[in-house]
């Protein structure tokens, strides 16, 4: 193992702030405890192609990145994944950089991720394994964060569990919920953000105007490239042009949002901040458990003191593969899809039939929702020409 190390930090950064570069601060300086030299540190933004609600041009997040970085001696801005046209999967990054670490400086490269990030790896078909050990085998350091728990991640994935000893953990030391939202946010109402972000990169932000309510509305109708891949892959799906939902406006500032759930069946997205059988661990929450790993946000409908865990969706356990809103599944003893409800539906206790005909009935409207969005996809792609 070399004991030069790079560190690869993907994101939209969008905008960056100040604890993504402390991120870059931590890792070096829990790498450097272990005897290992940190040569570069880089900060990769995605791509235009990724198709995000409110994300702006890749020209003027490289150089946001650049300015906030400028004081940096090794912390360094990688264009290759925002130079593309098409959204890049994270793993070809991490395998791009990976080999130009070894070139350039013969050093081993770890992919430098939040406590929430990490636990990505254990969502149901969003890794394929070949990449989880690919990444895995070469490093990762994760930044925890409450809420997440490493431990449990590496312990219920087989792969993280063989490479434990290349993932690394590190405690920040101090609870923040900075996140760019809230940034955006501030911006958009003229308010300061000053000691949020790097000052030359705060002149930039306000002298351009870049954050606008128009610049957040950017692919407001645009599925998300890794979400729109998902969605080819499965032919039966019902196609729906449902974007982020009215919950995620309400999440601004919480800084807490990890990904966005996407049903299978509907395509109803919203996000979410954890995977798993317990919603986070704050106040009452913490003596909550569900009979199923789901995906869990707050409920953006109440104030942020008042909040409780709302389910948006889980995995259908006889499928598998297929990932569900509550409005489109079945739960009884284990979440089944309406596709599979309709398919064991004489195996099912005759009590349940009223919820079995909602759920049928809710699928009908689904279908000829679908059937309505065709039809106008079509109208308005001929009358383009």
């Amino acid at each position: 193992m070399s004991k030069k190390v790079t560190l690869l930090q993907c994101g939209s950064f969008n905008p960056p702030h100040l604890m993504h570069l402390r991120s870059q601060e931590l890792a070096k300086i829990h790498l450097e405890k272990l005897q290992r030299t940190v040569i570069a540190g880089w900060m990769s933004p995605v791509s235009d192609g990724y198709k995000k609600t409110g994300l702006v041009s890749s020209k003027h997040r490289i150089e946001m990145l650049k300015r906030a970085t400028r004081d940096s001696n090794w912390i360094k801005v990688s264009t290759w994944e925002a130079d593309k046209p098409e959204w890049t999967p994270t793993a070809e990054v991490v395998q791009f950089h990976v080999e130009k670490s070894k070139e350039e400086f013969d050093a081993q490269t770890y992919l430098l991720l939040g406590g929430d990030a990490f636990a990505s790896f254990n969502r149901p078909n969003l890794w394929t394994d070949s990449d989880v050990e690919m990444i895995a085998s070469n490093g990762i350091i994760v930044i925890a964060r409450e809420g997440s728990n490493v431990e449990n991640v590496i312990n219920e994935n087989k792969i993280l569990s063989q490479y434990k000893s290349n993932i690394e953990v590190v405690d920040p030391g101090i609870v923040n919920g900075l996140s760019s939202t809230y940034i955006r946010q501030l911006l958009r109402q003229k308010q300061s953000i000053k000691y949020l972000v790097p000052e030359e990169l705060r002149k930039y932000l306000e002298e351009n105007e870049i954050y606008s309510s128009e610049s957040e509305c950017s692919n407001k109708d645009t599925v998300l490239a890794p979400l729109q891949i998902k969605m080819n892959e499965h032919d039966d799906r019902v196609p729906h042009s449902s974007g982020i939902t009215e919950a995620s406006e309400n999440l601004v500032g919480t800084g807490r949002v990890l990904d966005e759930f996407s049903c299978d069946i509907c395509g109803m997205s919203a996000p979410y901040e954890v995977y798993d059988d317990r919603p986070p661990k704050r106040g009452v929450t913490r003596t909550i458990r569900y009979r199923e790993k789901c995906y869990i946000m707050q409920d953006p409908f109440r104030p942020p003191s008042e909040r409780l865990p709302l389910v948006v969706g889980a995995p259908c356990s006889e499928c598998d593969r297929k990932m569900v809103c509550m409005e489109c599944s079945l739960f009884f003893s284990r979440r089944f899809c309406i596709k599979c409800v309709r398919r064991y539906e004489s195996e099912f206790p005759h009590q349940l039939g009223k919820e079995i005909k909602k759920l049928k009935d809710h699928y009908e409207k689904v279908k000829e929702q679908s059937k309505i969005d065709k039809i106008e996809a079509s109208r308005s792609g001929k009358s383009k020409k």
